[in-house]
């Protein structure tokens, strides 16, 4: 039974430009590269509830560092969560909306991808656990 694994609720919800965030996750990942292939993200809610950014944040030792900005929609609390670099870009380069949705409810439970407009698809990524 799949659908247990798929969250039912959020705790954050972004709202972003499907080009930018799949550009975004391209350039982050080639300093994410190695053992891990890990993309930070940093997902801040705007005042008032309005607007917000996603902050994407990559390092590699032999590379360095990489952090990019984008404008946003964000609902909710602000969240911090790292996917792998190839995943989520696998998955943002399949979806043909304009816009997508991420759903988080905390940082060590599954993603959920949802292209805005186009119902019946979801996809379910799992986080990578970061140590600090």
């Amino acid at each position: 039974n799949y659908q247990q694994l798929i969250p039912t609720s959020w705790k954050t919800r972004a709202v972003v430009n499907r080009t930018e965030f799949l550009k975004a996750v391209r350039r982050a990942s080639i300093f994410a590269q190695g053992d891990a292939n890990v993309v930070a993200l940093d997902l801040q809610p705007g005042q008032d509830g309005h607007g917000g950014h996603l902050t994407l944040r990559s390092t590699s030792i032999d590379v360095g560092d990489n952090e990019e900005h984008l404008e946003v929609a964000v609902e909710g609390e602000a969240m911090q969560i790292a996917f792998c670099a190839r995943y989520l870009a696998e998955a943002l380069g399949v979806l043909k909306a304009e816009q997508v949705i991420l759903e988080t409810t905390i940082a060590t439970a599954p993603g959920v991808l949802k292209p805005v407009g186009i119902e019946g698809f979801t996809h379910l990524i799992m986080p990578m656990r970061v140590t600090r």
